[in-house]
């Protein structure tokens, strides 16, 4: 009796691991998904042209300069800000959209002869200096795992001080909130569940727009008109947290 109990207690140790084996599915890990609401923040650089076409010379002064390209300058500068946005996966593509805002450091000033290019006469110049700039649009991508590739497009907002120093060293200034459009393209990759990295690029069309400067003088208000063409390049790094 004693050997068969031994027997049966050996028997029965070495089966139930096998046993437990058998009754044991390993899981498979959950795939990492891009869907879902988040919030985020970013420090870039842009740069730039800009062209001034004279428009209107201030109050009634005569100029040959009109619907001429008094200036064309360069602008740059650092940018920071914030984002918001929303993806939602269907397999290996992620749809979405965001709105992002910046403010800017982004300037440049540019200089002209006046009437006649007469080099005994002063020079006159204009300055741009973009305030903060928006954009807001769509979002397609295509997702390898933690790793998101993704192209975007959409409406661009910028707001602008403009300046001109003009004839007699008379100083005018202005400001005024345009429109464009943007394109861009960008990858981003996740390090854990909530938090990603990415690095962007983005061009900005505010297209040809007329923009007035002022200054006060005796007779009143004196007024000059330039159509100003602009673009703007922008690249950008940036960290997101998904909710």
């Amino acid at each position: 009796m004693k050997k068969l109990l031994v027997s049966m207690f050996a028997l029965g140790a070495f089966t139930a691991p096998a046993m437990a084996a058998d009754l044991y599915t390993p899981m498979e890990p959950i795939p990492f998904s891009w869907n879902g609401l988040y919030v985020g923040g970013h420090i870039g650089y842009g740069w730039g042209d800009k062209d001034w076409t004279l428009v209107e010379n201030a109050g009634n002064e005569p100029s040959n300069r009109i619907g001429d390209v008094v200036t064309s300058h360069d602008v740059d500068g650092i940018l920071g800000g914030v984002q918001l946005g929303y993806n939602h996966q269907i397999n290996s593509i992620v749809i979405g959209a965001e709105v992002e805002f910046s403010w800017t450091g982004i300037d440049g000033t540019g200089e002209w002869l006046a009437e006649g290019g007469n080099p005994d006469t002063p020079e006159r110049n204009a300055s741009a200096d973009i305030n903060w700039l928006l954009t807001v649009g769509p979002k397609l991508g295509f997702a390898m795992e933690r790793t998101l590739f993704y192209a975007e497009g959409g409406l661009a907002v910028a707001d602008e001080d403009f300046s001109h120093l003009g004839n007699n060293n008379n100083f005018y200034t202005g400001s005024d909130t345009r429109t464009g459009w943007f394109i861009g393209a960008g990858a981003e990759h996740a390090f854990d569940d909530n938090w990603s990295a990415r690095v962007e690029y983005n061009y900005v069309d505010l297209g040809s727009s007329e923009v007035s400067v002022s200054r006060e003088a005796d007779g009143g208000t004196r007024t000059a008109i330039f159509d100003v063409d602009q673009d703007l390049h922008v690249i950008k790094v940036g960290l997101n947290y998904r909710f």
